[in-house]
């Protein structure tokens, strides 16, 4: 994200970037141009349970993991939203397009809130199948491996289990680390899904 607001800011444009502190051990920021705003907003999350727990990352259950990092980004997203001193610069800012990544679906929710019409999601891997279809777009799941597909060679039985970690993916993991996430939309709208804002309702 912060290559892009180099790019974008180097073009002439002006870029703000919305940064919550959950990882306070982390002092620099990729982005370098000095035309990049930067609002950052302090938050009582942080990234350190996660930190422990994935000491053990190879031996420990990775389902609890993605769950302890869906409630420290929920966490963190009910704090940002009910900022309303950013909230209320961010509103009237009245930008043009948002920019947010995919993997943590608090920026998504945050363009919703302010009023912001346009925007787009950012990749800096491959798309994960279930997020493609939640753009309305036929996930490549015999082809395109999930989080939990191997990389070895497409044959037909890594096709066949991509088809489970699809299942897996779509029915249980998404949903337990976007779903905690997006709860913290109920500080300004209680019916908004995830889904929706990606497009989901195309």
């Amino acid at each position: 994200m912060g290559k892009i607001a180099n790019e974008i800011a180097g073009a002439g444009h002006e870029v703000v970037v919305v940064q919550p502190i959950i990882a306070k051990n982390v002092s620099f920021s990729v982005h370098k141009n000095t035309k990049v705003r930067l609002i950052e907003v302090m938050v009582k999350a942080s990234m350190d349970e996660l930190a422990s727990i994935m000491k053990n990352t190879w031996i420990e259950d990775n389902f609890k993991q993605i769950g302890v990092m869906g409630q420290i980004f929920h966490d963190a997203c009910v704090e940002l939203y009910n900022n309303k001193d950013v909230i209320n610069e961010l509103k009237g800012e009245h930008f043009d397009l948002g920019i947010s990544g995919w993997f943590d679906i608090c920026g998504v929710g945050l363009f919703k809130y302010i009023g912001l019409q346009k925007y787009i999601t950012a990749y800096g891997t491959s798309v994960p199948p279930p997020f493609m279809s939640h753009m309305g777009v036929p996930p490549s799941v015999s082809f395109v491996p999930g989080v939990f597909g191997g990389v070895e060679d497409r044959s037909f039985f890594a096709r066949a289990k991509d088809q489970f970690g699809y299942v897996f993916e779509e029915r249980l993991f998404y949903p337990k680390f976007w779903g905690k996430i997006a709860e913290a939309y109920k500080v300004f709208d209680d019916n908004l899904d995830y889904k929706v804002c990606f497009g989901g309702d195309f």
